[in-house]
């Protein structure tokens, strides 16, 4: 609960908050909402309606307050990956509806989760081993910040991400996340760019004998053909 950014629903905090600490002693995911609740009562934790479910959060200064604990603990690193984990997970399980005909509610519950998925991003970018799951965070969400209109932001994440040094293999996620960030540049008019990202993509998807990631940089492509153009 408090690596949270921007509240938390049930199941985040089970997946994140329960488990074994270093010192052997932990919460089973089954107790995690007795323990809300409890923090609820004692007004540390505010549960708020949002839709069919209850998200929780914590005010400014307790969490500030708790964060600061935490660091101390040693227990922070093993949190923040299960933090990071969590969300890496919820976006690749949402990535495709959100071409769907639930485009809508998917869009909403990342709205509603983006704080997160920031922390999320910055916690890969700063990690060492943080960076084929950088590419697959940034690669997932590019949709979203196309579909939302925050292409500077994602572009900025996805510049960052794709320039980790763990980031570098030419691997899928790679292919991914660039064809992402070519798209945002090309949206920007950076056409240069968003062809050499693209391009790139291209080649690592031939590469890995990818085909939907080849038709996609392919599609990616021809629309930036017509728009140079134009």
């Amino acid at each position: 609960m408090l690596v949270f950014a921007g509240g938390w629903t049930l199941e985040a905090a089970e997946e994140v908050g329960a488990g074994e600490s270093i010192d052997g002693t932990g919460i089973e995911d089954w107790e995690v909402l007795d323990l809300l609740t409890s923090l609820a009562d004692k007004s540390l934790v505010i549960a708020e309606a949002s839709g069919d479910s209850t998200r929780y959060r914590l005010l400014e200064t307790v969490r500030q307050y708790a964060q600061e604990r935490l660091e101390e603990s040693g227990e922070a690193p093993t949190i923040h990956i299960r933090h990071r984990d969590y969300f890496l997970k919820l976006m690749e399980g949402i990535a495709k509806k959100l071409r769907g005909h639930e485009q809508a509610h998917w869009l909403g519950v990342l709205e509603g989760e983006y704080d997160n998925l920031r922390q999320g991003l910055a916690f890969c970018q700063a990690e060492g081993e943080g960076g084929e799951k950088g590419l697959r965070l940034g690669g997932t969400l590019w949709w979203f910040w196309f579909v939302r209109g925050y292409c500077r932001e994602g572009r900025g994440w996805l510049s960052a991400l794709l320039a980790h040094p763990g980031a570098q293999a030419r691997t899928k996620a790679r292919a991914l996340a660039l064809n992402g960030a070519g798209t945002l540049a090309s949206i920007q008019g950076d056409y240069t760019a968003a062809r050499s990202l693209i391009e790139e993509s291209l080649t690592i998807h031939r590469a890995l004998e990818y085909q939907p990631g080849i038709e996609d940089a392919l599609a990616a492509m021809s629309t930036l053909d017509r728009t140079d153009i134009g």
